[in-house]
């Protein structure tokens, strides 16, 4: 049985973590037995900390024993400040992104990290140019792999797996892991593997609010209205409709922060900062936000509609359950998705006050 260092465990208990789900305790106990590991966990459940908590007390001997494989920068920012938070003094980690310079990331590889953290395109190039020696890699971590199983990063996935030793340990990672994922991931381990499910959650539902199409965006204000004292995010399909709804509210005095896929990296940390600083706010986001970022303070989930796809709807309202804290998740839906809606999610109706 895995037992967390008195060490980290009083850095977590300083940020309330006291206690795991039953998942992590698993999930533990096999990557410290160096077994290949296939971890599904839905957003918002510490499925970070089941793959990295053991990594982080270890005696390193050589760089890079540990790889930490992500589809984007902002997940890799992610995991490496919650490895920073917590590992022992003596361990080196460095997190290179994607769009960095080639002395840049000369810079960070000379410092020969035990744990490396990139992304999965960046990690492809170093393998291409010869910039690590992956004979020093004991465990590849490749995490939201139900992103990558798409053909623009599954090539450069069977290409890392090639290059790296068959002895080497094998975790793979994902909120929403399907069945089809699931079979990927063992063909790529292939063997000495346990899959471990997380069917726990943190979430609640309170519901959602039917509303006529044509007047969605009324219906969204006044609900934003109402709950302008808690700290949310409103989740739209479309960065046109969600930039409509914006100008209206700026007309009313309330200002959301924005998000989508256009924005720079370096304006989102400001945006992010910025947020940490706020006490009371309000963020207007596509799905660009709906992964991979950790927005404390969150208590409230509001879809402006359902998403295209069920699994961005799990990474949605993941946001607001975050650990041990709970959250809150309401969507505005037509009459036309409602039996859907309650078949899958929830089937409280809440009242326009």
């Amino acid at each position: 049985m895995y037992k967390v260092p008195n060490s980290i465990m009083q850095k977590l208990n300083k940020n309330n973590i006291n206690e795991f789900y039953s998942y992590q305790e698993k999930s533990f106990e096999k990557i410290d037995d160096d077994k290949n590991v296939i971890i599904s966990s839905p957003t918002g459940t510490g499925k970070t900390l089941s793959f990295i908590l053991p990594f982080l007390d270890r005696n390193y001997k050589k760089p890079y024993e540990v790889v930490i494989l992500t589809p984007n920068d902002d997940l890799g920012g992610q995991i490496n400040r919650v490895v920073n938070q917590y590992k022992d003094s003596f361990i080196k980690s460095n997190f290179i992104p994607g769009d960095i310079t080639i002395q840049r990331k000369k810079s960070y590889l000379d410092r020969k990290p035990h744990i490396l953290i990139t992304t999965v395109k960046q990690f492809t190039k170093m393998i291409k140019y010869r910039e690590i020696n992956v004979q020093n890699i004991k465990s590849l971590v490749i995490d939201e792999f139900d992103q990558l199983t798409k053909d623009s990063y599954f090539g450069n996935i069977k290409t890392i797996f090639q290059e790296i030793k068959n002895s080497s340990q094998k975790i793979i990672a994902g909120a929403t892991l399907n069945k089809k994922d699931i079979d990927k991931a063992i063909k790529l381990v292939k063997n000495n593997y346990k899959v471990i499910e997380n069917i726990e959650g943190n979430i609640k539902h309170e519901g959602y609010y039917l509303i006529k199409n044509y007047k969605r965006d009324d219906s969204a204000f006044s609900i934003l209205k109402k709950y302008k004292n808690k700290n949310l995010i409103m989740f739209f399909n479309k960065k046109e409709t969600m930039e409509i709804l914006a100008n209206k509210m700026k007309e009313h005095g309330l200002e959301p922060y924005i998000f989508n896929a256009d924005l720079k990296k370096q304006d989102k940390h400001n945006i992010l900062r910025q947020i940490e600083k706020d006490d009371n706010f309000i963020i207007f986001s596509t799905d660009s936000l709906a992964r991979g970022i950790d927005i404390k303070k969150l208590e409230l989930v509001i879809n402006f509609e359902i998403p295209f796809d069920k699994k961005q709807y799990i990474h949605r309202i993941g946001r607001i359950s975050r650990g041990s804290s709970i959250g809150t998740a309401i969507t505005l839906i037509t009459k036309e998705k409602e039996q859907i809606f309650k078949e899958h999610y929830s089937n409280k109706v809440l009242l326009m006050n």
